[in-house]
């Protein structure tokens, strides 16, 4: 039978058969396990956050094991933006390591990996001109907030002029680059095409009561016009910008 309680040894093995029943039901309890706790992960700390001591993952049939509080590594590469923790295997050893990408779900080792790299379900969001900070500490697929897995994130809400539909959102962050326009990629897919864009409106971080588009109130540089196309959207400013931080919410269905 393929779902069936499985047979437990005796309560001291004495056979193979009792080893080997006793060996399936700690490789079956212990599959797809993630008992990663994170430090500095209480609301409001931004600080980066490193593996806490006593943390234990199951990767592929192997146990790991932090016996001690252990920082995470950087990928090669890695950028501000969405940030999450794989564990790569090299020998005995695993390194934690922050990484832009997020795996694939893989049902039967029980868990996201990419390749033979394990993920946790931890997110966070990096930032910093200078000294990185950390926010937007979650778990992946929490309430109503999706993660569509190296297509970015958003929020969704249900949509009463297109009943059925989701309504979704999501926030980008650019710093002024002393030039007129600033351009960075959407990351929606048919963005345009199958997928409708409903409003984009920018405002300055963190005054958000400051909007900067179409005669609103901002600083000297005010927002004349969006242009979106596929895959990017081109802001552009009736001056040169200044280094702030221009938070734009991009609304689609």
């Amino acid at each position: 039978m393929a779902n069936e309680i499985q047979t437990a040894p005796n309560t001291t093995p004495t056979t193979d058969a009792d080893w080997a029943a006793e060996l399936n039901l700690r490789e079956l309890s212990m599959k797809g396990y993630d008992g990663i706790s994170l430090t500095e992960w209480a609301s409001g700390d931004t600080d980066k956050p490193e593996i806490a001591a006593g943390s234990v993952i199951e990767i592929d049939g192997a146990i790991a094991k932090f016996a001690s509080q252990t920082a995470l590594t950087d990928d090669g590469g890695l950028a501000d933006g969405w940030c999450y923790i794989k564990f790569v295997v090299s020998g005995s050893d695993v390194v934690p390591t922050l990484t832009n990408t997020f795996g694939t779900w893989d049902t039967a080792k029980q868990g996201f990996y990419s390749g033979n790299d394990r993920y946790s379900l931890h997110k966070m969001y990096r930032s910093g001109a200078v000294t990185k900070i950390f926010t937007y500490k979650q778990i992946v697929h929490i309430g109503n907030v999706y993660d569509d897995l190296n297509d970015g994130v958003y929020i969704e809400d249900d949509s009463s002029i297109y009943p059925g539909a989701k309504v979704k959102y999501r926030v980008y962050e650019n710093i002024g680059n002393g030039g007129t326009t600033i351009t960075f990629t959407h990351g929606i897919t048919n963005l345009l095409s199958s997928v409708r864009l409903i409003d984009i409106r920018t405002c300055l971080y963190p005054t958000f009561s400051k909007s900067l588009i179409r005669g609103g109130e901002g600083d000297s540089s005010q927002m004349s016009s969006y242009q979106v196309n596929s895959t990017t959207i081109l802001m552009t400013f009736s001056s040169t910008t200044t280094a702030y931080t221009y938070r734009t919410v991009l609304s689609y269905i």
